[in-house]
């Protein structure tokens, strides 16, 4: 149940990246991925969500460790 649940909260973060609304995607992002850390997909998605709210060296570094994972 938690996967699914991390699935749901990973898609609803990307979506957010659109509105473009960084922080409710940050928000969503962190949740999948307390839910299922192990999701690469939502690793690679923090990143942007950070990037809109002008976390630049967050971002960087978010990206870094996505890229580790895969």
């Amino acid at each position: 149940l938690r996967v699914e649940a991390s699935s749901e909260y990973s898609s609803l973060g990307y979506y957010q990246l659109f509105l473009p609304n960084g922080k409710a995607a940050e928000a969503s992002i962190l949740r999948a991925l307390d839910l299922d850390p192990k999701n690469k997909y939502t690793h690679t998605n923090l990143a942007p969500a950070l990037l809109l709210q002008g976390k630049y060296k967050e971002a960087v570094l978010t990206w870094q460790q996505a890229i580790a994972i895969y």
